[in-house]
């Protein structure tokens, strides 16, 4: 579920065409694509624990194993990173994340499958304790956070990077947001009224270009979200298209 970059980028003293993909399991991997080579595999998020580290073919040592009276799992079900899409700048080498820092309670249950019923094997409780979401950016090159921006709740917005150095995404909050690309300051925010998590894209027309933002949230997310943030239960799902045009010099 989590989508394939495509960049050039120097390793060795080399270019390689390579392959990124932020993974829900909380690392950042760099493939060679013409060979699948592994070219680096670094966490860009702060609690992990279900892996002791990757061997050096990439593959987990395993962490945590659930038990019947439940253990601490980090990341949780919802991963590092969703299914929203991360953004790439070829100007700044960084690769935009929209990040989510949530651990689950995570119980081992005897369950006896049924026909057209989900099985699970286990539950998994949302965890509200330290939990926050981050919109990151990453330097491809050596797999280093170059900047970080802190949101209440999961970062569950994809992101744009735009030529004119600017990154959009949104937040839970109802915020539409744009920074620096290359440092990371808040330049703009907008409340929409309801929570982000849709892709804003760029397009032009007669020359002007604009940016289009949708806000409103619903699915998995308002069902297990409350569990770690009570106050999200009643929250605004919402469901509108916000168009703005970006200011001419």
């Amino acid at each position: 579920m989590n989508e394939l970059v495509l960049i050039d980028m120097e390793t060795q003293g080399t270019s390689v065409k390579a392959l990124l993909q932020a993974n829900k399991n909380g690392y950042l991997y760099a493939l060679d694509r013409t060979n699948g080579r592994l070219l680096s595999a670094k966490p860009f998020i702060g609690r992990i624990n279900w892996t002791k580290g990757l061997d050096v073919q990439g593959r987990p040592i395993p962490g945590v194993v659930p038990t019947p009276e439940g253990v601490v799992g980090c990341p949780s079900a919802f991963g590092a990173k969703n299914w929203n899409h991360v953004a790439y700048s070829p100007q700044t080498g960084y690769v935009y994340l929209p990040m989510i820092d949530m651990c689950n309670l995570v119980q081992r249950v005897q369950v006896k499958p049924r026909k057209g019923t989900l099985y699970l094997g286990g539950e998994a409780t949302m965890l509200g304790e330290g939990s926050h979401g981050v919109l990151g950016a990453i330097d491809v090159q050596t797999g280093e956070s170059r900047w970080q921006y802190r949101s209440k709740y999961p970062m569950l917005a994809s992101v744009l990077a735009t030529g004119g150095g600017l990154v959009f995404t949104g937040d839970l909050e109802g915020h539409a947001l744009a920074f620096d690309a290359s440092h990371g300051e808040l330049l703009w925010k907008f409340n929409t009224g309801s929570g982000h998590r849709g892709s804003p894209v760029s397009y032009a027309v007669g020359g002007k270009q604009y940016i289009a933002v949708p806000s409103g949230w619903g699915g998995a997310t308002t069902l297990y979200l409350p569990q770690a943030f009570p106050e999200l239960k009643g929250a605004t799902k919402g469901s509108t298209l916000f168009v703005f045009g970006l200011f001419e010099e």
